[in-house]
């Protein structure tokens, strides 16, 4: 399964399935252009079933540009696979997670 990119009727980022390799350039692109004209993006991960370390490089990217474009990135309901990649990483800082 895929990746899916719904958009929240309040502004939110939603992806559903599998976010691995094959998928993280055309996720990380979708992101980006949801960050335009935006003070935050909040992005709910509770639909991804699937992760690899292609997913937490997105996030770090969409974390970066956001960073330069003034924009808050928000990781909400991340699943048990990205905490664990993200503890392992020891990269705890850079993201903002919200359970």
């Amino acid at each position: 399964m895929s990746c899916q990119i719904h958009h929240g009727a309040e502004g939110e980022l939603i992806l559903e399935g599998d976010l691995q390799h094959d998928q993280a350039v055309y996720v990380e692109a979708e992101g980006r252009a949801h960050m335009h004209g935006r003070k935050r993006m909040i992005v709910d991960l509770s639909g991804l079933t699937r992760i690899d370390s292609a997913a937490l490089s997105v996030f770090l990217s969409w974390t970066r540009y956001g960073r330069e474009h003034q924009v808050g990135v928000i990781l909400r309901k991340p699943c048990s696979q990205l905490l664990s990649l993200v503890t392992l990483s020891g990269i705890d800082d850079l993201l903002v997670l919200e359970h």
